[in-house]
C-alpha cells in the first residue's frame, strides 16, 4: 500500500489545525484511529500523529485503538504504539486465500501474521481484532472454512466479519463485473456463509463476534458475546425475516 508522503503531511497539518480550532478540552474515553490504513504512515508521521492526539485530554482513556495492515506493520511501529499507550489493534487480514487476496490486491504472509500478533502480546498489547471478508466472487464454503480455521488459531480477542461491499472510489467499483456480482449476490450463498461464520465461532466459544452484512443478506449488524451464562445476541435486524428464526435456532 503506497501513500503519498506530501499528502499525509498536509493531512496531519490540517488535523492539528482543526483540533486546535474545534476542541474544547473535553475528556475523552475512547480513540479510534482508522478508516484508511494508519500503519502505512512511516515512523516520523506516526509520531507526529500521536503528538497531535496527545494535546487532547486523554489521561483516562479506556480504549485506544489503531487500524493496521499486516503488509505495512513492523515491530518498530508496534513499539511506537506501545510508547503512546495504544491498547487495542484492529488488523485487516480480510482473507488467507490467494484468489481472494489477488481480487482485493493484497498480500499476506501467514508467518508474519503470527509473528506480529505474538509480538503484540510480548509488548503488552493484548486486545486484538482481526477483520475477515466473506462472500467474495468465486469464494467457496471450503475457502471460508480455511480462513476461519486460520483466524481461530491466532491468539486474538475479537473477530469482525463483513460481506463484500463495493465502495465508491475503490478499484472494485470501477469494474462492472464486481458491481453486477454484488447486485446479484444470491441470498442462498450469503445466508450459508453467514450461518457458517456464526456457528463456527459459536462452537469455538471464545470470541466477541461482530458481523456486518450487505442489505441483500442482513441489513444491520448483530453481535454475539460470550458471557458466563452462555452466548446471547445483542442485536439482529433483518430485511430477510427468514434468516432471523434460523439463526436463533442455531444459537439455542
Amino acid at each position: 500500500l503506497k501513500y503519498h508522503k506530501k499528502f499525509i503531511n498536509k493531512y496531519l497539518d490540517a488535523l492539528e489545525k482543526e483540533i486546535h480550532s474545534t476542541y474544547h478540552n473535553e475528556e475523552l474515553e475512547t480513540i479510534y484511529i482508522g478508516g484508511g490504513t494508519p500503519s502505512a504512515l512511516d515512523i516520523k508521521q506516526l509520531e507526529k500523529l500521536f503528538k497531535i492526539i496527545n494535546t487532547l485530554k486523554i489521561s483516562n482513556l479506556k480504549e485506544y485503538t489503531i487500524e493496521c495492515n499486516f503488509d505495512s506493520i513492523t515491530k518498530e511501529k508496534l513499539d511506537l504504539f506501545k510508547k503512546y499507550k495504544i491498547n487495542r489493534i484492529s488488523f485487516g487480514l480480510e482473507s488467507t486465500i490467494n484468489k481472494n487476496l489477488k481480487l482485493l490486491e493484497r498480500n499476506l504472509d501467514k508467518d508474519k501474521v503470527k509473528e506480529i500478533i505474538n509480538y503484540c502480546h510480548k509488548i503488552g498489547i493484548n486486545n486484538i481484532n482481526v477483520d475477515l471478508i466473506y462472500a467474495l466472487p468465486n469464494e467457496t464454503i471450503d475457502d471460508l472454512k480455511k480462513d476461519l480455521d486460520f483466524i481461530k488459531s491466532l491468539d486474538i480477542t475479537h473477530i469482525s466479519t463483513y460481506s463484500l461491499m463495493i465502495e465508491e472510489h475503490t478499484i472494485l467499483n470501477n469494474k462492472d463485473e464486481y458491481i453486477n456480482y454484488i447486485n446479484n449476490l444470491s441470498l442462498n450463498k450469503g445466508y450459508h456463509m453467514v450461518l457458517l461464520v456464526v456457528t463456527d465461532i459459536y462452537k469455538n466459544g471464545s470470541y466477541l463476534f461482530y458481523t456486518n452484512n450487505s442489505d441483500e443478506i442482513v441489513s444491520d449488524a448483530f453481535s454475539i458475546n460470550n458471557i458466563s451464562e452462555g452466548v446471547y445476541i445483542d442485536k439482529m435486524v433483518s430485511r430477510k425475516k427468514q434468516i432471523v428464526p434460523k439463526l436463533m435456532e442455531v444459537m439455542r
